[in-house]
């Protein structure tokens, strides 16, 4: 049969798959990285401690676990064991950027902006 895997991360030209049996290609469970062609990228190979899914930000990866999320770098450094606990079988995530707050208060000066040159334009229309 082989190993299928339903929950993988594609970031930076790189496939994370995290792969929970002893079919894996190192014989080893943990998280794999392949480029889009399929070649392995070298990494330190990060073991499976029971997590579910993968979420890739930036040079940080994110691993949930039966209890909580984990933190890697790319290289497959641990930074942080214990991101965040307490969950019960985190098996999805979802990373989703947000602007910075100095991002939306320009848009928000700018549309102010805007709005009172609308008004003014009017004003000075009308004969």
């Amino acid at each position: 049969f082989g190993w299928i895997q339903e929950n993988f991360e594609i970031a930076n030209g790189v496939i994370y798959v995290p792969n929970e049996n002893q079919e894996a290609p190192t014989g080893v469970p943990g998280l794999f990285a392949y480029t889009l062609d399929g070649a392995p990228v070298s990494m330190t190979t990060i073991p499976n401690n029971g997590f579910l899914g993968v979420a890739v930000s930036g040079n940080d990866i994110y691993l949930s676990g039966f209890s909580g999320i984990a933190e890697y770098s790319t290289d497959g450094t641990l930074i942080n064991s214990s991101l965040i606990t307490g969950l019960d079988l985190p098996n999805t995530m979802l990373l989703v950027p947000t602007p910075e707050p100095a991002a939306s208060v320009m848009l928000a000066i700018g549309a102010a902006g805007l709005f009172v040159a609308g008004i003014r334009r009017r004003r000075h229309a009308r004969p």
